[in-house]
């Protein structure tokens, strides 16, 4: 039982990262295990989510760095993602989460960069507030860059 439980986290763990998570909850119900197994599951499933996490604050960065990059070269801030293509990878201006591009926002004298975060629903770039190092699943994951600043989260 526990073989073929892990081939199919295996299996998860290939697919696009804004798919696993709703794949992983799936395969946590599907199977009626003893409580041994039951562990590994909520071990899988806690990754997959801090995989996630992680992946979404290294991308919001490497767009970040690369509207910094965009200012010094053009004199302005981006306006959009689009606007970044030449300068960033296609994978990392896609929001792990939601498997939609990241979101950009021009702000009064920066941008602000962010992902929907684990609830995938975009609350505006609303801050994430940790909890016991876990993100409160109703934020968005930020940085916020400002002329003169360093990115922040």
């Amino acid at each position: 039982e526990l073989f073929p439980m892990q081939r199919r986290q295996l299996e998860i763990a290939r697919m696009p990262m804004h798919e696993r998570g709703p794949e992983m909850v799936e395969h946590m119900k599907l199977l009626d295990r003893p409580p041994s197994l039951a562990i590994l599951g909520a071990t899988g499933s806690k990754k997959e989510r801090q995989d996630r996490f992680i992946h979404s604050y290294l991308r919001c960065a490497v767009v970040a760095l690369a509207a910094e990059r965009h200012r010094r070269q053009q004199g302005d801030w981006p306006g959009s993602l689009d606007a970044l293509r030449e300068l960033t990878p296609e994978e990392c201006r896609t929001d792990p989460c939601s498997g939609l591009p990241l979101i950009l926002k021009r702000t009064g004298d920066g941008v602000l960069v962010y992902s929907v975060g684990l609830d995938a629903k975009d609350n505006g770039g609303k801050p994430g507030k940790e909890r016991g190092g876990q993100e409160d699943p109703g934020t968005d994951r930020c940085h916020e860059d400002h002329r003169g600043s360093s990115i922040s989260v």
